[in-house]
């Protein structure tokens, strides 16, 4: 298996998501921008909700394996594990609740879409995440 090259990953993207209900069909809209680093993941914006918009953001820990990224929550506990294939499924447990992920990498973008079901939610969220400039600014 090739070795995960997390250079190719370090950096700003520029973030666009779009969160569909199954339960109601409302649909959120997210904004903003990510940072990864050698260490951490961290990503801020704004989510859209039918006519109202909030700050929001979410922050990941990472740890670089020969053969994975394994990716944890702030307080170190697993959240999944990426391998260097360039299209990928992952399976988490929330308690109740399945999230099912997709990861489609493509040269300087990535497409990461997840199905979540359970007893407390039901939605589709699909994100794309493309390279900023070294300056950062996401415009």
């Amino acid at each position: 298996m090739a070795e995960l090259d997390p250079k190719a990953f370090l950096g700003n993207w520029r973030v666009r998501r779009r969160i569909s209900d199954a339960a109601t069909g409302w649909i959120s809209l997210f904004r903003g921008q990510a940072e990864i680093t050698p260490t951490s993941f961290f990503e801020e914006g704004t989510i859209r909700f039918r006519d109202q918009t909030f700050p929001a953001e979410r922050r990941y820990l990472l740890d670089w394996q020969p053969s994975e990224l394994v990716i944890r929550r702030p307080d170190g506990s697993f959240f999944i594990a990426l391998t260097p294939n360039p299209q990928q499924q992952v399976t988490h447990h929330c308690g109740d609740d399945l999230y099912q992920g997709r990861f489609l990498f493509s040269g300087h973008a990535w497409v990461e879409i997840w199905e979540v079901t359970g007893p407390r939610k039901n939605y589709c969220s699909i994100s794309h995440y493309s390279r900023l400039p070294a300056s950062g600014h996401a415009g």
